[in-house]
This record gives C-alpha cells, structure tokens and sequence, in this order.
C-alpha cells in the first residue's frame, strides 16, 4: 500500500489524515532489515514531535505580520532572516514560516528560543490542536505501519498556506520517513528536542558556575594582596596600596 497524507483546512481548522504504511525511500536497498532507523533526528517511533512540539506549523501556514503579536514575530523568518535558513536552497520559500533550526549566536541562545515556542505550542497559544496516533497494526519494527489524526484551530495571525517542495531535500513529511540501516545514520532533519535542550541547559549553568568561582578566586586573591600591604605597612611610613 501506498502511503497517503491529506490535509484540508475549513474555516481556519485545518485536518491532516496520514496513513503511513512504508519508508519514503524505498528506492534505497538495505542488506539487513531488522536493523533498520529513523534518520529523522531523535525520532522515537512514529514522527509524533513534528506534531506534538508544533513543528508542523511550518509545512502548513504562514504568519501575518501586521497581525502577528510582536512577542511572537521572532518566532517566524522575515526578509531579513530567511536568508539564515539552514537549507541547499537561498531563496525566500521559507519567508514567514516558523524557524525551526535558528542560526544564531550561539547554540544557548538557540536551544532557548524553541524551549519557548514549545511551551506556547503546548499552552495553545498559537491555537487549539489535537493530535492522535493509531500504531495498532504495527509490524514489530517499531517503525511501521502509523496512522496520525491531527486537527489544529489555528490564530488570526496566521494563514493556511502548503509549503511548495522543490525536491524530497525541503519536504518535512518525506525527510521524517527516511530510513537507514544502523551504522549508516545521518541526520536528514534536525530540530531541539527535549533531550538537546536540557543538555545545552546543563551546560550553560556549569559555564555559568566556573566563571563564578574564577571571578570569586581573582577577589579572593585581590583581597589577600591588599590584606597583606595593610599588615606590611608601618607607622609613619606611606605605601601605596593600589
């Protein structure tokens, strides 16, 4: 069978029914079929974080800007970002879709920018949705056959709109189907998950700490220099503490 993905939207509601049966490539041969992995990043399963982490926003609608609450305008490419998308292509597809992987400064920054938009996809602030998977019939791989039941009432500030694919390269729903043997994994799509997330987190407090206790190290030793020219210093006699 093949695989079938429908998403129609009515009345700002949009419905997406995906029955997935098999990998998306299958012109690819495998020698080892029980060792078989999701290339898509982190993927537990079935794809459920494009759905549960909001992910999805970005294949299925544009922002407004003039509409747009301007707390939540970071969370979309503008002209002046869309150009730090991390894709082959450089063009403007991407122009007022959600960012995903964010290209900023450093990986802190990023990792906190979409702990925030999770949160405010999961308190439905960017609308309600509601998403049900059926793995009932599943062949023992843990991969396939899936069945994914998504509904999503979506804000004013935001339009539906089907993001148009040059190749599989830019089409979420392919790349998180690619499978690979183990040992020959290659992350095709890569998103912050929890696991990342909280790892960059850990990281930020440990830097956090040792600049701590060496700007406590450098006062402690400022402090002994300076202690120890008060006790050196003799009646009488003028020094020069600083």
């Amino acid at each position: 069978m093949k695989n079938s993905l429908k998403i129609y939207e009515d009345n700002r509601k949009i419905f997406l029914e995906w029955h997935v049966y098999h990998r998306s490539n299958i012109e690819d041969k495998f020698l080892d079929k029980s060792k078989r992995v999701l290339r898509f990043t982190n993927c537990y399963g079935f794809c459920s974080p494009i759905f549960d982490l909001g992910l999805v926003m970005q294949p299925l609608t544009i922002n407004l800007d003039n509409k747009t609450p301007e707390n939540f305008k970071k969370f979309f490419y503008t002209n002046k970002t869309v150009n730090t998308v991390k894709s082959r292509y450089t063009d403007k597809k991407y122009l007022n879709r959600l960012i995903i992987n964010p290209s900023f400064e450093n990986e802190y920054k990023e990792a906190m920018h979409m702990k925030e938009f999770y949160a405010l996809w999961k308190n439905y602030d960017f609308g309600k949705w509601n998403v049900k998977y059926d793995t009932s019939e599943d062949d023992g791989s843990g991969l396939f056959p899936f069945k994914v039941f998504f509904e999503w009432e979506y804000p004013q500030f935001l339009s539906f709109n089907r993001f148009v694919s040059d190749d599989y390269s830019d089409d979420m729903f392919y790349l998180v189907l690619e499978v690979a043997e183990e040992g020959d994994y290659f992350n095709v799509f890569e998103y912050w998950d929890r696991i990342d997330i909280e790892g960059v987190e850990r990281e930020e407090k440990e830097n956090k700490r040792k600049s701590l206790m060496t700007n406590i190290s450098k006062s402690k030793n400022k402090l002994e220099q300076l202690d120890k020219k008060l006790r050196d210093l003799e009646p009488g006699k003028q020094t020069k503490l600083f």
